[in-house]
């Protein structure tokens, strides 16, 4: 069970993009802000790799409702 178990497919998707664009600020020298549920963090080049692991995360639910990584190899069940 991930920590983005609990949201539905649209909103996993728009969560993806929210980090994608938060890690490239970062990686570009700006703060990005992830805020919501009364929390806020601020991101920059010196702490994304919070950042980064939260992407991790929420591509790794993506991947896992799809049956897998996309560069895993096919399994197959005879």
């Amino acid at each position: 069970m991930g920590i983005y178990s609990d949201l539905d497919d649209e909103e996993l998707a728009a969560k993806i993009i929210q980090l994608r664009d938060a890690v490239e600020t970062a990686a570009g020298g700006g703060v990005a802000v992830i805020a919501g549920e009364g929390r806020r963090m601020e991101y920059t080049r010196a702490n994304s790799s919070g950042l980064k692991e939260l992407l991790r995360a929420a591509l790794s639910e993506r991947d896992s409702r799809a049956g897998g990584s996309p560069d895993a190899a096919i399994r197959v069940v005879w």
